[in-house]
């Protein structure tokens, strides 16, 4: 799993959307759910969240969509997330990680 960055703006609510696929085909998704946790620290101990959010899951594009409100992002600075997807029969795979960098904006 590659770690991969997202920056974005204290306060952007645009929400988070992320397409699966599994050599260069759909990864059908039916019967899955995802967690999306962010957390101020790199390696929490227990659950400290910053926010933590549930996808809404598209199994036949094979997207997870992760509605971001204005009370999840009214932060600054380096935080860290996961994403979490878990099969219909509990088996849980991190499928993505790295930090997450809420920038100041001007518009308040």
């Amino acid at each position: 799993m590659a770690r991969t960055d997202i920056n974005r703006y204290r306060g952007d609510t645009k929400n988070l959307v992320l397409k699966l696929t599994q050599n260069k085909q759909v990864f059908d998704l039916t019967g899955f759910s995802a967690k999306l946790s962010v957390s101020a620290e790199e390696e929490p101990i227990g659950s400290v969240y910053a926010f933590q959010l549930t996808a809404t899951i598209d199994s036949v594009n094979g997207t997870l969509t992760f509605q971001i409100a204005e009370e999840n992002v009214d932060l600054i600075g380096d935080f860290y997330y996961d994403i979490e997807l878990t099969d219909g029969a509990g088996k849980t795979s991190t499928i993505r990680k790295g930090k997450m960098v809420f920038a100041q904006d001007i518009t308040k």
